[in-house]
């Protein structure tokens, strides 16, 4: 089964309304199939295995696009598949690994608006985390080490991986960067920095991803994760006060300003204005992000901010 990520189209190009409806008439025509639906026992082995590939698209589309703007959907509950089968004598394949984070993913989605104390949202975050552990922990081993890839399809997915591992635990841990000072402060700082090595390994899985094939450059999910991991990660100001940060996002920004269009108008305009802020934030020295109370002022809404198109230049010179 492939997860390859969907190619660069919604980049700008594509409303985000039109994606939404999209991948919505998708899901409903996939349970129109009953695809939802684990078969009878008595259905052939070939047809269950169709089944199960085209509802794990669909997990996976939708996933992407319910983090992407934090949008909650209800693909999980209504799936009856049995997803406790244990990985095979090699371990969980790319895409065994793939549909169990995507599954993550839109449970993490589905219960971010739940109102909960500082400590039941730790709780449930390192839960989450060691799911996600616990599937990297059975993963084939070229998913595990890049040692062990032994061709260009290992390496490709190990890459893949990791950055989308690395993606989904940043948005697990994401809450914690616009906490206010509590009596939990060691623990929400603790998985601040988690949130913050995990933005930083996005950004250089797709780095690694982008050496090894120029389709990573148009992938809307590789380019849509390194870019507003990177923008999180310059707008906390960590350019400042780590190196590797610092030297990931200027090699970040060498390669999405070395995109090749025909002109300039090509560019799609979330890549342009990221790159744009990633380099005024990066010339930005000194000083931590102070998190507002109002959500538009979070981290991450300035994030969203700056690659959709609600900020301005002078919103820019409000992020330092």
């Amino acid at each position: 089964m492939s997860f390859a990520p969907t190619v660069g189209v919604a980049l700008g190009k594509i409303p985000h309304s039109a994606l939404l409806t999209g991948v919505g008439l998708t899901l409903r025509l996939a349970q129109g199939l009953g695809l939802h639906h684990a078969p009878p026992p008595e259905t052939p082995r070939d047809e269950v295995t169709l089944r199960h590939e085209i509802w794990a698209r669909v997990i996976w589309q939708d996933s992407l696009l319910s983090i992407s703007y934090d949008r909650a959907t209800p693909t999980t509950a209504m799936t009856t598949w049995d997803a406790t089968t244990g990985p095979g004598p090699e371990g969980f394949t790319y895409a065994d690994c793939m549909l169990r984070l995507c599954t993550i993913a839109l449970d993490v989605v589905g219960n971010r608006r739940a109102p909960m104390t500082t400590q039941r949202e730790v709780q449930r975050i390192e839960t989450r985390r060691e799911e996600v552990r616990a599937i990297g922990r059975q993963a084939s081993g070229h998913l595990r080490e890049s040692s062990a890839c032994t061709s260009l399809k290992h390496h490709l997915e190990h890459w893949n991986w990791h950055m989308h591992r690395s993606y989904v635990v940043s948005e697990l841990c994401r809450p914690m960067l616009a906490k206010r000072s509590d009596r939990h402060d060691d623990e929400v700082r603790r998985l601040r920095s988690v949130c913050i090595e995990a933005l930083a390994d996005t950004v250089e899985a797709f780095l690694h991803l982008q050496n090894l094939t120029v389709f990573a450059r148009t992938s809307w999910a590789a380019v849509h994760r390194s870019l507003s991991s990177a923008l999180l990660l310059g707008i906390l100001k960590e350019s400042a006060r780590d190196s590797r940060v610092r030297s990931l996002l200027d090699r970040l920004i060498a390669v999405m300003s070395s995109m090749e269009y025909m002109d300039a108008s090509e560019v799609p305009a979330p890549v342009a204005r990221a790159v744009t802020a990633l380099v005024q934030l990066n010339e930005t020295e000194g000083g931590e992000f102070s998190a507002s109370p109002s959500d538009e002022g979070s981290p991450h809404q300035q994030m969203q901010n700056i690659l959709w198109g609600s900020a301005t230049s002078s919103g820019f010179s409000s992020l330092y």
